[in-house]
């Protein structure tokens, strides 16, 4: 992965770590923490997670197989997994801190 594919990506992460939620971003419930808390604790695990990717995106970058240069369908590929990636870390932190996805949502 380039340079240019880790600023990219980084970029989108950013991008995606300050958007609205959309209607198929899960809900969490917690038994014990209030509803604010809630949103603090999201915004917290989606921070980490982007950081998290974000510095694996830039160890993959510098320490990688020496690849040069990537094309537009690599750096399609490399945002997607980027961005699942993130999801997937998000998630994880929240289970982690006692939360389970609300019912009808994923």
């Amino acid at each position: 992965m380039t340079e240019r594919t880790a600023v990219v990506v980084t970029l989108i992460l950013l991008a995606g770590a300050c958007a609205a939620p959309s209607e198929t971003t899960t809900r969490w419930t917690h038994p014990e923490r209030p509803s604010d808390a809630i949103s603090a604790d999201l915004a917290a695990c989606r921070a980490w997670a982007t950081d998290r990717v974000e510095r694996d995106v830039r160890r993959a970058d510098y320490g990688g197989a020496g690849v040069t240069s990537a094309g537009e369908h690599e750096s399609r590929m490399a945002r997607h997994d980027a961005a699942r990636r993130r999801d997937s870390l998000a998630a994880g932190c929240m289970r982690d801190r006692g939360y389970r996805p609300a019912d009808g949502t994923r």
